[in-house]
Formats: structure tokens, sequence, C-alpha cells
């Protein structure tokens, strides 16, 4: 008797175990998906970004137009320089760039951001399939009891 109730203590502490894991693993599962949504939405502002120089390249001098400053808030301004443009460095330090310059380390970044996303893919791929073999071992167990 002594031994059928210890093997069925071990039996419920591993599966007290692996619930446990299959929640933890669902928790991963949901801050990699929000990763990969966030990363994809870098992507479409850097993006974005790169059309705009690309299209205000052409634009000529003294070109009036309206300047975002938030959502749905805008000033009317004037064109002056086109081929420049003034970039955040980092710690609130602005340099003068070419657009073209500019261009090129916004699709350095893009790539970057790619195969981040790319990563966090592979990783969802991974947890998910690790997750459903989880899931299944815990409704096998559960069926058998």
């Amino acid at each position: 008797m002594d031994v059928k109730k210890t093997s069925q203590e071990e039996d419920m502490k591993e599966l007290q175990q692996k619930y446990m894991t299959f929640q933890l693993l669902e928790k991963q599962l949901k801050q990699v998906h929000a990763q990969a949504q966030q990363l994809e939405q870098q992507i479409e502002e850097v993006g974005s970004v790169i059309v705009t120089l690309k299209q205000l390249g052409d634009v000529p001098k003294d070109t009036e137009m309206l300047i975002p400053v938030s959502s749905g808030v805008f000033f009317q301004g004037k064109i002056v320089d086109a081929k420049d443009v003034f970039v955040n460095v980092g710690a609130g330090a602005v340099v003068k760039k070419s657009a073209q310059d500019t261009e090129k380390i916004l699709q350095e970044q893009m790539s970057e951001l790619r195969r981040l996303q790319e990563d966090r893919m592979t990783r969802l791929q991974e947890l998910s399939a690790y997750t459903q073999r989880l899931q299944e071992e815990l409704a096998k167990a559960v069926g058998q009891e």
C-alpha cells in the first residue's frame, strides 16, 4: 500500500510540476508574441521614415507643407534643405547628416529589426511546439486518473 501511495504522490508532484511549467511557457509565449508585434511596429515606422526621406528628397526648396507635430496636429512650414536632415544620436545630441546617409543607417536598422523579428518568430514556434507537447502530456495524465 505504501509503495502505491508513494507512486501516486510522485505522479501528482510530476503532474503539478508539468502544469507549473505549462503556465510559465504560456506566459513566455505571450511575452515573445508581444515582442514580435513591437518589432513589426518598429519595422513599419522605420520603413515609413525611409519612404518620407525619399519623397522629401525631390521637394524643391521653399516648398510650403504641413509638418506633423503629433497625431492629427500640424504646423505650416517651408522646406529649407531637403538634402540634409538632423538625426538624434542619443543623449540629446543631434547631428546633421545627408538624407542619403540617413537612409543607409535606417536600412541597416531595418535589417537588424527584421533579424530580431525572425529570432522572435523562431522562439515563438519553439515555445508553441513545446507548450503543445506539454499540454498533450497533461491531458493524457489527467485522463488516466
